[in-house]
């Protein structure tokens, strides 16, 4: 599917070729797997289960989850992820992989077992954007079937944050990084440079998450969630 997405800010930037070199050679495939394992065991599904896992990014859960026997769909609006992700399944029946918004998901009403949402991949809207990301799952999730949300959150973050950190890229050159956390607001702004070896260009990006107390997000579901 390439209909015609909403525009989302700045986030197409990010999370397009700079999401692949800032995060991708740090997502190795023990972790990807400890990840998903963990995910779908708190999804309380069977192989063959019909699961979304939104957004997908380059399907790193999705594939692995696929492979254990589960109905994958992976959902992103990165045409630039999703490529990265067709590149590294091959010829793979499975997953199957949409390009969409997720404030705006093409499936009809209670088509998964099950919706996976992983690695921070809520908080970059403002609150009615973040809601309708939740109406669409629990629209299309199917009566009783559960959605996991696997996020930092606020309290943890204040315990383990440093203003400025770095580290050498796999790929050459360094990346270093600075965070400004505002507690009270639940917002963290994130700015990362890479400083690759001699002779390449140097790469930016910049962004804000929501990310609250571990209540946060249940206050933020609660519209949405409170007659289910």
């Amino acid at each position: 599917m390439d209909r015609r997405l909403p525009k989302m800010a700045d986030w197409d930037d990010v999370f397009d070729e700079t999401y692949l070199r800032f995060y991708g050679p740090f997502l190795d495939d023990e972790r990807t797997r400890v990840e998903a394992e963990g995910a779908i065991g708190l999804a309380d599904v069977e192989p063959g289960a019909e699961v979304l896992d939104c957004p997908c990014g380059f399907a790193r859960h999705t594939a692995v989850l696929a492979e254990l026997g589960y109905q994958m769909t992976g959902v992103d609006r990165s045409a630039v992820q999703l490529e990265e992700a067709r590149r590294r399944l091959g010829s793979a029946d499975w997953p199957r992989l949409v390009r969409a918004d997720y404030r705006e998901l093409p499936f009809d009403v209670a088509s998964f077992d099950a919706v996976l949402n992983l690695f921070t991949s809520l908080g970059y809207l403002e609150r009615d954007g973040d809601v309708a990301v939740l109406s669409e799952f629990r629209r299309v999730l199917r009566p009783g079937a559960a959605l996991v949300i696997d996020t930092m959150h606020r309290d943890r973050l204040a315990r383990i944050f440093q203003a400025r950190d770095g580290q050498s890229h796999p790929g050459g050159g360094v990346i270093l990084r600075e965070h400004e956390l505002d507690a009270v607001t639940g917002t963290v702004s994130n700015h990362q440079l890479h400083i690759p070896a001699e002779g390449e260009r140097a790469s930016r990006a910049s962004w804000c998450t929501y990310i609250p107390s571990p209540n946060g997000w249940r206050w933020r579901a609660r519209p949405v969630f409170a007659s289910r």
